[in-house]
C-alpha cells in the first residue's frame, strides 16, 4: 500500500523538508523504506513556518504514564535539546515518528523523545524534528499493538507490563495529558 511520508528538520524560520511516496504493509515498513533513502541525494525543500501550529499536546499517544519506561531517559534527552542537539535515529532520522489519521495525529514511535521536547519547553509540532506517514487507517494503527487485539482508541499498549496486562484502558487521551501526569517525575531533577 503506498503513503506519504514527510521528514521535517526546524532550523529557526525554517523548516526543511523532504517527502517521497514509499510502499509499505504498515506504517513500519512504510518509514522503514523511507529511510533507506540516501541522505546524500535528497534536496530538502525550504518551507518558511506557516501558521500550522499544531500543539503537541494535542498529538494522540499510544501509551498512558506505565507505558514510559525510563524517565532519566527522557531527561537525558531534554538535557541534549538544551544543549542544541535534537534527538535523532542513527544520527540521521527524526526518532519521532506520526501518523496521519481521521483522528488526528497519532504519535506511534518516540513518546520518550517527545515528552523531552516537552520538557524543555516546545510546544509546536513545527519545532521539532519529525516524520510523518499521512493517510493512515485504523488497522494500520493497531500494527503497532503487535499481536494484541486492541482498540487504539480507547485503549493504549504497555510492553514493559507482563502479557496479560500490556492493553491498558487509555486514560491519558493525548501528549498533553501524558505530559502533565509525568511532569513533576521528569522536571524534577530536570530544572
Amino acid at each position: 500500500m503506498n503513503k506519504n511520508v514527510k521528514v521535517c528538520y526546524p532550523r529557526k524560520e525554517i523548516i526543511y523538508s523532504f517527502q517521497k511516496e514509499v510502499s509499505g504493509e504498515n506504517i513500519y515498513q512504510a518509514v522503514k523504506v523511507f529511510e533507506q533513502e540516501k541522505i546524500e541525494r535528497i534536496k530538502f525543500d525550504k518551507i518558511k513556518r506557516g501558521r500550522e501550529d499544531i500543539l503537541l499536546g494535542s498529538i494522540i499517544n499510544l501509551h498512558n504514564k506505565e507505558g514510559i519506561c525510563c524517565l532519566e531517559r527522557i531527561r537525558n534527552m531534554a538535557s541534549c535539546i538544551k544543549q542544541g542537539q535534537d534527538i535523532f535515529e542513527n544520527k540521521i532520522w527524526p526518532n519521532i515518528k506520526l501518523a496521519q489519521t481521521n483522528e488526528g495525529l497519532i504519535l506511534f514511535d518516540g513518546h520518550h523523545s517527545l515528552l523531552a521536547y516537552m520538557a524543555v519547553g516546545k510546544k509546536y509540532l513545527w519545532e521539532i524534528p519529525y516524520i510523518l506517514v499521512s493517510n493512515c487507517s485504523d488497522s494500520e494503527i493497531k500494527v503497532v499493538f503487535g499481536k494484541l487485539n486492541g482498540d487504539w482508541k480507547k485503549e493504549v499498549v504497555n510492553w514493559q507490563a507482563s502479557l496479560e496486562e500490556q492493553l491498558c484502558i487509555r486514560r491519558e487521551k493525548n501528549l498533553g495529558e501524558l505530559f502533565n501526569s509525568l511532569r513533576a517525575d521528569i522536571c524534577l531533577h530536570n530544572g
